[in-house]
């Protein structure tokens, strides 16, 4: 995760917790959604974006969801 608490995946990116910034998540891409882990802990869950190059942000210091 960067800085600026998002992850890539593919060709996007998405925003986590900013509680995690510097550490490794895993993502697990689904049909229609991403989900986000921090070791078994579900940290974020975002509708899958389709097109290229698009990133998906929500600004909160919690669970992004």
């Amino acid at each position: 995760m960067d800085r600026f608490r998002q992850i890539s995946v593919r060709t996007n990116r998405c925003s986590v917790p900013v509680r995690l910034i510097g550490r490794t998540v895993r993502a697990m891409l689904h049909a229609s959604e991403l989900v986000v882990y921090d070791g078994q802990q579900e940290v974020a869950r975002h509708e899958r974006l389709i097109a290229k190059g698009k990133a998906r942000l929500v600004w909160t210091t919690s669970r992004s969801c």
